[in-house]
């Protein structure tokens, strides 16, 4: 049965997998759903310093006002381990891909026309940006080429789960970088020397940023979890 109300020693990942616009609230507080969606959104308040009680009745009032919409997206823990791969298939590695290529030319091009605004900002934006694409590309072939022909082939599920540790440690990786990348951006926020190419630069940054994120939360709190 539904849950109907969000309780806090409910995990974050089944938060987010019961009222998604609840990754808005986290992403502002900067509260890990993805890579650490397994822990009670109780610590994670706590983690914060975040009154419990009053967090959860403003998260409850907002989940039941959404609950009287009909616009709801696809709730990916009803899907078929088919259905649910290609929701992350076309949902998000598609348009990961096209944001980490606009993403390595903009970079590229703010590094090389702002070098003298601030020269240490942008070389390290510019090597945690290369480093999350390579590690993204990479990631995305491994489940592409490995992981999900095997979920759908039916393979041994010891073989399969032996897969997926793998593929969380990238995750983890992954969440790290972005992290990073958060804070040299100043939670995305352009400096004052900043054009209309770097503000876009950022915008996406943040785009792709959260996009990851929930890509993670649908694998690692979804479809990772049914062969544990």
């Amino acid at each position: 049965m539904k849950q109907t109300m969000i309780t806090p020693d409910l995990l974050l990942g089944d938060v987010v997998s019961l009222f998604p616009p609840a990754t808005r609230t986290f992403n502002a507080l900067d509260i890990d759903y993805c890579c650490q969606g397994q822990r009670p959104l109780s610590a994670a308040l706590a983690e914060k310093d975040l009154d419990t009680e009053a967090f959860t009745a403003d998260l409850n009032q907002a989940y039941a006002d959404y609950k009287t919409r009909t616009d709801h997206p696809v709730d990916p823990t009803t899907l078929s381990n088919e259905d649910l791969i290609q929701l992350i298939l076309d949902l998000h590695h598609a348009p990961e891909r096209l944001l980490l290529h606009d993403l390595d030319e903009l970079i590229n091009k703010i590094m090389v026309v702002h070098f003298e605004h601030d020269e240490r900002l942008l070389k390290d934006l510019h090597r945690q940006f290369a480093l999350l694409k390579m590690d993204l590309e990479e990631h995305f072939a491994d489940e592409e080429r490995v992981l999900f022909p095997a979920i759908l082939s039916g393979s041994d599920t010891s073989a399969i789960k032996a897969l997926i540790e793998d593929l969380e440690q990238d995750h983890d990786a992954a969440g790290d970088i972005l992290k990073a990348i958060k804070a040299l951006t100043n939670g995305y926020q352009p400096p004052a020397y900043a054009c209309p190419t770097f503000v876009v630069t950022y915008k996406k940054l943040q785009a792709l940023t959260e996009d990851i994120f929930l890509h993670i939360h649908k694998e690692n709190s979804v479809l990772f979890p049914r062969f544990a």
